[in-house]
């Protein structure tokens, strides 16, 4: 058995969770503190890819979905 020796291309990766609010960056109020632990949702983020054979002839298409562990 011999290795493809792919090429992985990211075309995209999506944020599915975050602690903070959207445009929290651009100076919208952050929530106020309640002690509390931040309920994690079990999707955080999605990477899609296309695997390519060393010639670049494309040979698959992922989709990745990573959980709060990691």
């Amino acid at each position: 058995m011999q290795a493809l020796d792919f090429r992985r291309r990211t075309l995209s990766a999506k944020l599915l969770w975050s602690p903070l609010p959207q445009a929290w960056e651009m100076g919208v109020p952050l929530p106020e503190r309640t002690g509390a632990t931040p309920t994690i949702r079990p999707a955080v983020l999605e990477h899609r890819a296309v695997l390519s054979l060393p010639d670049g002839t494309p040979f698959s298409e992922v989709v990745e979905t990573y959980t709060r562990e990691v």
